[in-house]
């Protein structure tokens, strides 16, 4: 719980919004998937953990291009081609 003491006086007794609201009542309940936002029931697996640990510990601390990493959009291009038989370029990928 947020201690309100140190909330702003003109949100202080704001009521929650309805986002908030509906976690609050989902939380209660058994064998739901929140869908709304994005998240899944499952949690991330341990290799994918790892590799952030790595990035961070590494340097990779701030926004990359708004377009993506050159390396990554190559390798989407790459793995579109072989399994959709699409081609493209990076720079049509964000």
């Amino acid at each position: 719980m947020i201690n309100k003491e140190f909330i702003a006086s003109r949100i202080k007794d704001h009521e929650s919004n309805i986002v908030t609201k509906m976690w609050n009542i989902q939380s209660k309940l058994e064998n739901v998937i929140a869908m709304g936002r994005g998240d899944t029931d499952l949690d991330t697996p341990r290799h994918i953990i790892d590799a952030g640990i790595y990035a961070l510990n590494n340097g990779a601390t701030h926004y990359t291009h708004p377009m993506g990493l050159v390396e990554l959009r190559k390798a989407i291009c790459k793995d579109i081609k072989m399994h959709g038989g699409a081609q493209y370029n990076e720079e049509e990928v964000v």
